[in-house]
């Protein structure tokens, strides 16, 4: 069964509230077999801009609120795994002991050490999010990967569990 795992910050905001249910719609509308046989790069497509219109929807009615989000999707034998804002997918890597990241930031401490990123003044700020800026449809607007289902633990986490997991 394909199953469509979501996470936002701040659930209450209305902003959350809109993906959540965006996205719930999104998926129940699906067909069960039609998931299961759909190129990840469709299903990858359908997704983002399935987020760009709840993004817009929650930008034009000037709510001024948003929220960062992270999701995981099983489809077939694959999970498609992404985020937008500082929400982040991590995977268990057993033979480490490890959290190993498999999303990016969209944040002004991207592609920073861990270190350099907490003194820098800007590093919580976030370059991304749902319901911030206007997005044309067609841009690539999450970070995605598309992983094979092999029985691996991820964990969907908010900005606060990132700092417990560097």
């Amino acid at each position: 069964r394909s199953t469509l795992f979501p996470y936002t910050t701040l659930f209450r905001s209305r902003s959350s509230k809109a993906i959540v249910n965006g996205l719930k719609e999104w998926f129940d509308d699906m067909d069960e077999e039609n998931l299961k046989s759909f190129d990840e790069s469709y299903v990858r497509y359908m997704l983002n801009e399935k987020l760009i219109q709840i993004n817009n929807e929650i930008h034009e009615k000037q709510e001024r609120c948003c929220s960062t989000v992270a999701f995981a999707l099983t489809f077939g034998d694959k999970t498609l795994i992404g985020n937008i804002g500082d929400s982040m997918v991590y995977g268990y890597d057993e033979y480490n002991d490890a959290l190993v990241p498999y999303t990016t930031l969209d944040s002004y401490s991207r592609g920073l050490s861990y270190e350099d990123a907490r003194r820098n003044p800007y590093n919580r700020y976030i370059t991304a999010s749902v319901g911030g800026n206007y997005v044309n449809p067609g841009t690539e607007f999450m970070h995605s990967v598309v992983i094979p289902n092999q029985g691996q633990h991820l964990l969907l986490a908010s900005d606060g569990v990132i700092d417990l997991t560097s």
